[in-house]
């Protein structure tokens, strides 16, 4: 059995098999390593080394994916990490502990022996860490280090080729290799230990199979290179230090030492944010996990840009993923400033009624392709003044912006997007995914909201009042909203409320009223400006809560209705019909925990009642995504996860929840006990 140790004072059984439980560590750029716990790589993503390049490469490249370790004691060899091929999974030694603190750390037990493996990533010098340390026994333990060469785009697989450079430099500690131009060097470092030998393999390693990305319907072989194989002497309570970079690290030991305490740090702000909450045990440490997990999200990427990646693997720069992310991420944790950064960023890229859906890596045009991301802008600053954000900085660096979209988004200039006669806002036609629920399949979207979206509506209304609040705070003389808001509010309940449902449609169109029941119209309840009546907006609350709410988040669609689906499996055209059909988003619950808590009154009983829903989360953080949260899961029972392991939204608007639930401890305390 493998334990997980994501807190100091919170150590539980994995529950898992090794291969699903997955671990990250990131590098504050978009790079990061990861693997599984069985000591291979199940995914295409997976790597050691998986840094996020800059020009002429741009973007995210698995360059190592692996390094083949393996330890021999008293004459018998230990693999600690290996690949899967068509037959299976390789045989490795297991960890009987994993620990995620501030380092990552492997324990092994190898016969007679402890070995311990630490891994960390440095921005700067933009290197992977590693730390082995050897402990019990008599005599020393060889280590050998065979590192596995992938060099290529994330999306992508290798295949063995002519053009790759095999050629290696060895060096006093190591050695270096250059496979292609236009890319990084790599050099190995090993310093500590004794008898450090390099020799030279230059061989492909052929067919590694990645099976999660069978499962998911995508190419799963490709080829590695294995340039040399390093061999060290590990002598007890002495620590073998490895550094893999493009340059080499002049001091790896001090390198360490800098990230660990760097670190260590964050990880403090984390325990220490978790114990203000004033909450039970477990909930402390789901807190201090989520804290801690926010960090993979905000990262600078070339060319020093600030901004939140979505979600690890394969998401990158997401502009609605963004805005819904930033509170959690960054206001609810007191980092204001960093958030701040970012607001001023998609400021910078508002394009009349829109901002960018998509910002790729440098070179690649942004992508403007949602109605959704402008009018979630305004709730991002709305949560950045209301955790103490500056109104001096917001009139001068974001007001114009906010002016300038939401005159866009009325004035009929984009094609997709304007304001009807009622007030309200339409976009999109039957062949356009605008809105957060965008799959496609065979270039036809799978869930048509087009018209008159309700979560759109409820936002705008929010922009609209939020807006004309801004200028008289500001002084702001020469500002008109595009409707008084009283006629938009008036005009919403006309026409998204289904008396008979006792709920709200999800989208009307000229194809009549949805009655699919779907969590969109939570957002009606929880925006700090809400259109409904307290009547209605305890109706839609009880109604999604009866119907949508699951331990894991709300469901997409209700059972019952002919598109529901209850598994995210299968190929990507199975699970693009599933994706919004009934799978389960863990990030809509912020939005109908907050509006869950306001129908009732903030009461001290609700608090509570949200705050050991949090609680139930701390089994999740013990599988896939190890303290992480995870994109999506299954509609039913047991409710698997799938989808990235670690969602920036999922991760945030829990936090944000927690927040809000935490309210008085007294109070709460005190509910629980009832």
């Amino acid at each position: 059995m493998i334990t997980i140790r994501l807190t100091h004072q919170w150590v539980r059984a994995a529950t898992a098999p090794p291969a699903a439980c997955e671990w990250l560590v990131t590098d504050g750029r978009g790079g990061y390593a990861s693997g599984t716990l069985a000591g291979c790589n199940t995914r295409k993503y997976h790597g050691l080394l998986v840094s996020n390049l800059g020009a002429p490469a741009n973007g995210r490249h698995v360059l190592v994916s692996g390094l083949g370790e393996a330890v021999e004691v008293g004459g018998v060899r230990y693999p600690l990490s290996g690949e899967a091929f068509r037959g299976g999974l390789p045989d490795c030694v297991l960890p009987t502990e994993f620990a995620d603190l501030a380092i990552a750390r492997w324990d092994y037990r190898l016969g007679a022996v402890s070995f311990t493996r630490e891994l960390t990533l440095a921005a700067d010098p933009g290197a992977v860490l590693l730390r082995y340390t050897l402990s019990g026994g008599d005599g020393d333990a060889t280590l050998t280090l065979a590192p596995r060469l992938a060099y290529r785009r994330n999306h992508a697989l290798s295949r063995a080729n002519p053009f790759f450079r095999a050629a290696i430099e060895t060096a006093a500690d190591g050695f270096r290799i250059a496979p292609y131009d236009g890319m990084p060097a790599l050099c190995v470092q090993v310093r500590g230990g004794v008898g450090l030998s390099v020799a030279g393999r230059g061989d492909w390693l052929r067919d590694v199979w990645y099976p999660v990305e069978a499962e998911r319907g995508y190419d799963a072989h490709e080829d590695l290179f294995v340039p040399a194989a390093v061999t060290v002497s590990c002598r007890p309570g002495e620590a073998v230090y490895v550094a893999l970079a493009s340059a080499p690290v002049a001091d790896v030991a001090a390198a360490w030492e800098v990230e660990g305490g760097r670190r260590r740090v964050r990880r403090r702000r984390a325990r220490e944010f978790a114990a203000a909450q004033g909450a039970s045990p477990v909930v402390t440490a789901v807190a201090e996990c989520l804290f801690a997990a926010a960090d993979q999200f905000l990262v600078t990427v070339p060319p020093a840009r600030r901004t939140v990646i979505a979600g690890y693997h394969w998401f990158e720069d997401w502009g609605r993923d963004t805005l819904i992310a930033l509170p959690g991420l960054s206001f609810v944790r007191g980092e204001l400033a960093d958030g701040f950064a970012v607001l001023r960023t998609f400021a910078s890229y508002a394009r009349g009624a829109r901002l960018p859906n998509y910002i790729g890596p440098a070179g690649e045009a942004p992508s403007y392709n949602s109605v959704d991301a402008a009018l979630w802008f305004f709730w991002a600053v709305q949560q950045y003044l209301a955790h103490g954000g500056g109104a001096g900085e917001v009139e001068c660096e974001l007001w114009p912006s906010l002016k300038q979209l939401l005159a866009g988004l009325a004035d009929g200039s984009d094609p997709l997007i304007a304001m009807s006669g009622d007030g309200l806002l339409r976009c999109g036609d039957r062949g356009t995914q605008l809105t957060w629920m965008d799959a496609e399949v065979g270039g036809r979207p799978v869930t048509p909201r087009w018209g008159w979206p309700v979560e759109i509506n409820a936002l705008w209304y929010n922009a609209i009042c939020f807006s004309t609040a801004l200028a008289r705070r500001f002084g702001d003389g020469s500002f008109r909203p595009p409707a008084r808001p009283e006629t938009v509010a008036a005009a919403f309940v006309r026409r998204f409320w289904v008396p008979e449902l006792g709920c709200l449609a999800d989208v009307v169109n000229e194809d009549g009223v949805s009655r699919d029941l779907r969590p969109n119209q939570v957002f009606a309840v929880s925006l700090p400006f809400s259109p409904l009546p307290a009547e209605m907006a305890a109706a839609v609350v009880g109604r999604v809560g009866a119907e949508l709410l699951t331990p894991r988040g709300l469901r997409t669609l209700a059972p019952g209705s002919p598109a529901y689906r209850a598994r995210y499996e299968g190929g990507t055209e199975a699970r693009d019909h599933a994706y919004h059909q009934g799978t389960v988003w863990p990030w809509l619950l912020g939005a109908f925990g907050e509006a869950s808590l306001r129908v009732n009154g903030g009461s001290a009983v609700e608090r509570a009642r949200w705050l050991a829903h949090l609680a139930g989360w701390a089994e999740h953080l013990c599988e896939a995504g190890l303290g992480t949260v995870s994109e999506v899961f299954d509609a039913e029972a047991p409710h698997a996860a799938n989808g990235c392991i670690a969602q920036a939204w999922s991760v945030a608007e829990l936090l944000r929840l927690l927040r809000l639930s935490a309210g008085p401890a007294a109070a709460v305390r005190q509910a629980l006990r009832q």
